[in-house]
């Protein structure tokens, strides 16, 4: 029960926008080799696209070349389902907020070539955690307005990038002790005012922090994607239903990220 069948995302699907995309995410440690045979098996579950992690050790590497992302682009697509999103694997070396200077213009410049990796990868959507408070952060943010501060000054640095590449930025909050509020959020986002920059929530750690629904009721168009583990599943039907009214307001180009290890169901 814990997990949403395909079958019901589509349900989902058909009663709330039609133009959504369910995507399937493939863990980090997938090599390459593995990954025709995962794209092909995606198509086949009905899947409309995959979603990539990119990171040091990961399935995509941040020392990736151009050629290297378009292959696997091609690849893909031939088997009819597309790299849809990319996550940014979680790592000191690519928060956006970081107390010092220097290091954090250094992380602003890897998630620039990030976001380069995503237009090769033709991936319309990079998530990413921008910052890490309390024990997990090692000593490398300061207080939470000052990360809140960097947060906003780093993306605006990026912004045009973001927008050059064709690539929204999916902020995930409440992870890591960050953006914890739903309010709060949604003001971050309106003062940087981009389509560009938008939210990625993640509806386990978003549960952990109030209702998830009330996360997208407040976020609405900022929304470009939700990683969903089938609230259907946890919830009464009236909490379903509202669950169901509160994604209507998805971005019409947003994509619903299939939840935990989908790509485990494939093999």
């Amino acid at each position: 029960m814990g997990q949403p069948t395909i079958a019901g995302l589509r349900r989902l699907e058909r009663e709330v926008n039609e133009r959504m995309r369910i995507v399937a995410h493939i863990e980090r440690t997938r090599r390459v080799a593995e990954l025709p045979e995962l794209f092909a098996r995606a198509r086949q579950a009905g899947f409309d696209g995959v979603e990539l992690v990119i990171g040091d050790g990961c399935t995509c590497e941040l020392s990736s070349s151009e050629k290297d992302c378009r292959a696997l682009a091609r690849q893909a697509e031939q088997f009819g389902t597309g790299v849809r999103s990319v996550l940014l694997a979680d790592d000191p070396a690519v928060r956006l907020a970081v107390a010092n200077p220097e290091e954090r213009a250094r992380n602003v410049e890897t998630v620039r070539g990030v976001v380069q990796h995503c237009r090769w990868l033709g991936a319309g959507v990079l998530r990413l955690v921008p910052a890490a408070l309390g024990a997990e952060s090692q000593g490398m943010e300061a207080s939470y307005q000052e990360a809140l501060n960097h947060t906003y000054d780093s993306l605006e640095m990026l912004r045009v990038d973001f927008e050059r590449g064709g690539v929204v930025a999916g902020m995930m909050p409440c992870h890591h002790r960050f953006l914890l509020s739903p309010p709060e959020f949604r003001e971050l986002l309106d003062r940087l005012n981009s389509p560009w920059i938008g939210a990625a929530l993640d509806w386990t750690a978003c549960a952990e922090f109030g209702a998830p629904a009330d996360w997208v009721s407040t976020l609405q168009h900022r929304l470009a994607a939700v990683r969903w583990d089938d609230p259907a599943a946890r919830l009464e039907p009236a909490g379903a239903a509202t669950v169901r009214d509160a994604l209507r307001d998805l971005r019409a180009d947003g994509i619903l990220i299939r939840g935990d290890k989908p790509d485990k169901e494939l093999d």
